[in-house]
């Protein structure tokens, strides 16, 4: 009987002091400045309405005159900037940007957002905001990348995904 009862108490001494030790996101606030955004999900809907959510699909197309969406999600605990360009290859460097908005807590878009986005003339805009001429881009390959960025907005962290295009 002994042994139990000491067995029973090393088993309650440790569930006491594993309660009391202090949780992650105690550490989370002290070391705040460490924590940068997180892309979680970048999703596009073309112009003939393919989702980037079905993977039955892997070429998206954005047509002359029409108009495509992009959502994201995003796990942040601070304002980030979330960008969207439009590249000849996949990655954001030489990237024209077409849309680019500053989110968080208490602004249009926190933890994720939504834009509605046309193609028209050659020029590319979101929310019917910023066009952007993309001409330079499209007249050397119709096969194009959708990039999404986001950024902390205190430091130079970003991190980013895509998705081929054509575009016509």
């Amino acid at each position: 009987m002994t042994k139990f009862l000491s067995a029973a108490f090393i088993v309650f001494t440790l569930l006491v002091v594993s309660g009391c030790g202090g949780s992650s996101s105690s550490r989370a606030v002290e070391h705040h400045e460490e924590y940068v955004p997180e892309l979680l999900l970048f999703d596009i809907v073309d112009s003939e309405g393919r989702d980037s959510a079905d993977a039955a699909y892997k070429d998206y197309y954005i047509l002359e005159e029409s108009v495509f969406d992009i959502f994201w999600e995003v796990n942040s605990l601070e304002d980030y900037t979330v960008t969207l360009m439009l590249n000849d290859s996949d990655s954001p460097v030489g990237a024209i940007p077409i849309h680019s908005q500053i989110c968080g807590a208490g602004r249009r878009c926190d933890q994720g957002g939504g834009w509605i986005c046309d193609y028209m003339d050659n020029s590319m805009s979101c929310d019917g905001m910023n066009i952007t001429d993309v001409y330079g881009k499209t007249r050397k390959t119709p096969y194009l990348y959708l990039i999404l960025s986001i950024c902390d907005y205190d430091s130079r962290y970003c991190e980013y995904d895509r998705y081929p295009v054509i575009v016509e």
